[in-house]
């Protein structure tokens, strides 16, 4: 594996934990937020002034995930592992904003009420956990794909090694 190899894989498997980070912890606070009335979660909501923000983080996780995937052509087993992550990432950013951003915009980020906001909640709160299984999974894959990189070098190296003994 080269060096540049190393350096992407090391930005992605740090971007797509960055990335992940807001999700998870949505998804642990689900349980919780489900059963509050429409004011509790409204407040709730509203403490996390960094969330807008933490989406930044998507794509320098979705680029050096391609850029690992380009890099790996050559190895088919890496390459497959490293292009399913690109699809988790782009499968995540395809439910944000057919789910989570237009329930987050009927509530003008939940400040405003709607008659609706239960279902508007049910909808940002699950494809929050959605999105961080996603992510979850996508991070998996950029490690078998290291891991796989791995594994072949070793295999070729052994291979190197029983070909060049004399006995």
């Amino acid at each position: 594996m080269s060096a540049r190899v190393r350096v992407v894989s090391f930005v992605s498997l740090f971007f797509m934990g960055l990335a992940m980070y807001p999700y998870i912890t949505h998804l642990l606070a689900m349980p919780g937020k489900l059963g509050m009335s429409e004011q509790e979660y409204f407040i709730a909501q509203q403490t996390d002034v960094t969330w807008p923000y933490s989406g930044i983080l998507v794509f320098p996780a979705l680029v050096s995930t391609i850029i690992l995937s380009i890099l790996a052509r050559a190895n088919s087993r890496v390459f497959r592992f490293a292009l399913g992550s690109v699809f988790c990432i782009g499968v995540s950013l395809v439910v944000f904003f057919m789910f989570a951003w237009p329930a987050s915009q009927v509530t003008n980020e939940w400040t405003v009420g709607s008659p609706y906001w239960e279902i508007l909640r049910t909808q940002w709160e699950y494809s929050q956990a959605f999105i961080a299984f996603l992510y979850a999974f996508a991070e998996i894959l950029i490690v078998f794909s290291l891991i796989s990189w791995q594994v072949k070098e070793e295999f070729h190296q052994s291979r190197r090694l029983r070909e060049s003994t004399p006995f």
